[in-house]
């Protein structure tokens, strides 16, 4: 998964629909707001768990910090449900182990992405690393409509415009693909994948 350019914008909508054999999560109460900087600012308590279980080996998946990979990542997910380099770096850790629960997670990865869209619902990026994770494990037309709504919460994100491009190239409706593959560019966000799949797929126009 490509690096999270966060951002966010206010847009009320519903949770992502529900994934697949995850728990009732209760009331969220007591729990930390990653965007909220009042809720940043408590007790220091983000900054805290980042500290003892998010260092730079656990972020880049090597080697836990105070646990396993899995737990460190979990412990940081239970106070602050839409920390979004954690859900980025769990999103991570599930498709490199080629598992939906990765060692020490408790519950599904799925389910931790989920959680973040219940907690808060306008959590644009939340819902962005919940639609890219969907999309790797070829889900594409669930991706879509996750990175879709995620999109009306953050219109001018690179990052996620660049990812609804690579679902509308795996949609084959490469007129999107081509013009959200333009638009990543003016975004400030050039990568140069997805223009080659549409060369390479003779879809490519300048």
């Amino acid at each position: 998964m490509r690096i999270v350019v966060f951002a966010i914008l206010g847009c009320l909508v519903g949770p992502a629909a529900a994934a697949p054999d995850c728990p009732d999560f209760g009331p969220m109460t007591g729990l930390y707001d990653y965007w909220n900087a009042a809720d940043r600012a408590k007790s220091g308590a983000t900054a805290t768990n980042e500290h003892y279980h998010f260092n730079a080996d656990v972020e880049a998946l090597r080697k836990g910090q105070s646990a396993t990979l899995g737990a460190d990542i979990i412990y940081v997910l239970r106070l602050t449900p839409n920390h979004p380099r954690a859900l980025n770096a769990l999103s991570r850790l599930s498709l490199r182990d080629k598992t939906r629960q990765p060692r020490g997670t408790e519950m599904p990865t799925e389910c931790w992405l989920y959680r973040a869209t219940v907690f808060r619902p306008e959590d644009g990026t939340a819902r962005m690393i919940y639609g890219s994770y969907v999309a790797q494990l070829g889900r594409t037309k669930e991706a879509f409509e996750l990175l879709k709504e995620a999109e009306k919460l953050k219109p001018d994100d690179g990052n996620l415009t660049y990812n609804l491009g690579l679902v509308y190239f795996d949609l084959r409706d490469y007129e999107n693909a081509r013009a959200y593959a333009k638009r990543a560019s003016e975004l400030g966000f050039p990568l140069p994948g997805l223009k080659q799949k549409l060369v390479k797929a003779g879809e490519w126009r300048e």
